[in-house]
């Protein structure tokens, strides 16, 4: 099951890596509690919600397991969408000055 779970999840771990790097960027500039937000939007309510509405009476393990990628693709496209925007970084340039 555990070698099933780990071919299933592997491909989508690049995904995962987009919400960390951009959360990251910001927190190293200090701004810290859009990132906290957006992380446990992605990927603590996202998810639940995911599982509650659709796993509840069919659940296999390739189905709880998608909830990861879906999840980190949510998560990462809603960073970089906050990320390019740049309000975050304008307002810590016009805090530092």
């Amino acid at each position: 099951i555990g070698e099933h779970l780990l071919l299933l999840l592997s491909p989508y771990y690049i995904l995962y890596l987009f919400s960390e790097i951009y959360s990251g960027a910001m927190r190293g500039v200090g701004e810290s509690l859009w990132p906290a937000l957006l992380t446990l939007f992605g990927t603590c309510v996202l998810r639940l919600g995911y599982l509650f509405l659709f796993v509840n009476q069919d659940a296999s393990n390739a189905k709880i397991a998608f909830s990861y990628p879906l999840t980190w693709a949510v998560t990462s496209v809603m960073f970089i969408v906050y990320y390019f925007r740049g309000h975050w970084l304008s307002s810590r340039i016009r805090q530092n000055a």
